[in-house]
């Protein structure tokens, strides 16, 4: 092998080698593990919801021994093998990088909120859209849905009833999704309403799921509850910085 194909075959080794270093650099990670020696990069907290990067982040001040005040991090950290508090929280120091990597999770942290409140607010708006039938605001948010849908008027009845049942101020949030679900049996069926927010999408799903549960059997003939009248039916929204966008409905039942 003479020294132009050794020089060659020395220059593919090293782009091969940054290519996968590189790679490797930006796969999101699920621990903070490495966030004491290598500076973070958004690719590596792409798709983390709020509560994920707060997790990170907390888990930064964690690794150095730090007492949390708050029962769910207290929690989470007192369980984790590698957890050894410090007597005082006066005693923790942070490097440059681990200060570094609290100000990126920190300034992601900043643009989920806004995305999520820009997302809450639009379903608000939409929700007193369908309560006053204001056809502006409803074709805004829904104008994928026109007249010309078969169905136009049952999917805007059915939604309209959903966001009914909907406590858009009391959604339950863990982790990487959130949620509001409620169950209703009106003694003759079972109804679930409920919305359901992932990284960057809302669902909101709606249906008659069984019979009541004081209907019994069917051999009496004294419920006239038939299982044919079970149904869902789902509304699927990306959810973007710029807020809410319709993207599809689906049925089933």
């Amino acid at each position: 092998m003479n020294t132009n194909q050794l020089d060659m075959k020395r220059n593919i080794l090293i782009v091969l080698s940054f290519l996968i270093s590189q790679n490797l650099f930006s796969q999101t990670i699920s621990n903070c593990s490495t966030c004491s020696r290598d500076v973070l990069n958004e690719s590596q907290l792409s798709e983390k919801s709020l509560e994920e990067l707060a997790l990170l982040r907390n888990e930064i001040m964690a690794r150095k021994g730090y007492v949390f005040s708050t029962q769910k991090y207290a929690q989470y950290f007192e369980n984790q093998s590698w957890y050894k508090p410090v007597q005082s929280n006066t005693e923790i120091k942070l490097s440059e990088i681990e200060n570094k990597n609290i100000e990126i999770i920190q300034k992601l942290e900043v643009k989920e909120k806004t995305k999520r409140d820009r997302a809450l607010n639009d379903l608000k708006e939409l929700k007193n859209a369908l309560n006053s039938n204001n056809e502006t605001i409803i074709k805004k948010y829904l104008s994928k849905l026109t007249r010309e849908t078969g169905n136009y008027d049952a999917l805007i009845s059915e939604l309209k009833e959903a966001f009914s049942k909907i406590d858009l101020n009391n959604i339950h949030w863990n982790k990487n999704s959130g949620l509001y679900k409620v169950t209703i049996d009106n003694g003759r069926s079972i109804s679930r309403y409920e919305i359901l927010f992932g990284y960057d999408t809302v669902s909101i799903k709606y249906g008659i799921y069984a019979r009541s549960e004081i209907v019994g059997g069917y051999e009496d003939g004294y419920s006239d509850y038939m299982p044919e009248e079970e149904y869902q039916i789902w509304y699927e929204f990306n959810m973007t910085e710029n807020g809410i966008i319709f993207d599809y409905w689906g049925g089933a039942g």
